[in-house]
């Protein structure tokens, strides 16, 4: 039972650091720790937490968007990126990075959203889900999945208002082909 409460409250953890940033409230006041931010067009590691996983280059040439602006955040045994262009607060891509002891069967009962498909051939488990717009932002996809190291990871892209649902649809599978090599990396560290 100690390890459903994790997950589960992990799960909580990682869906709020992704939904509202590395440490800002839904209402933009400071909620945690303060964020490393990096404007720069070559590299986003610079910014430490799990922007040391991501460069604006590899980002590039999965997604074809150029970001020039990384953020880091850190709260309690969770580490964040968030991904964007200058001032612009959509699109973005989000990173989120946990250490976790559950293990498959938690996570899919846990941690995956309902509604989600599962993946193949990442990690031990995995999900990805797009979502309607919302709010101020467009829709969004998001992969999630435990690695054969002991870490929950999301990972998602947000786009601007003016897009249709389908644009996220369309770069899902771009997603999972990233986090395959984000995992990859991972595992081999």
């Amino acid at each position: 039972m100690r390890n459903r409460f994790t997950a589960a409250t992990l799960g909580l953890l990682l869906t709020t650091a992704l939904l509202t940033g590395c440490n800002q409230s839904e209402e933009g006041t400071d909620a945690g720790p303060p964020v490393r931010a990096r404007v720069d067009d070559s590299q986003a590691e610079i910014a430490g937490g799990a922007c040391e996983l991501l460069n604006f280059g590899v980002v590039h040439d999965f997604l074809d968007v150029e970001f020039n602006v990384s953020a880091a955040g850190e709260q309690k045994e969770t580490i964040t990126c968030v991904l964007q262009q200058g001032d612009a607060p959509w699109p973005d891509l989000r990173l989120a990075v946990s250490e976790t002891s559950a293990d498959a069967d938690v996570f899919a009962s846990d941690v995956k959203p309902d509604g989600a498909a599962v993946v193949k051939g990442l990690g031990k488990t995995a999900y990805q889900i797009v979502a309607d717009p919302s709010g101020e932002h467009g829709p969004s996809a998001e992969i999630g999945w435990l690695s054969s190291n002991g870490r929950i990871l999301m990972l998602r892209y947000t786009f601007a208002k003016d897009q249709q649902k389908a644009a996220a649809t369309e770069i899902a599978p771009v997603l999972v082909d990233m986090a395959k090599d984000l995992d990859a990396t991972l595992t081999t560290d």
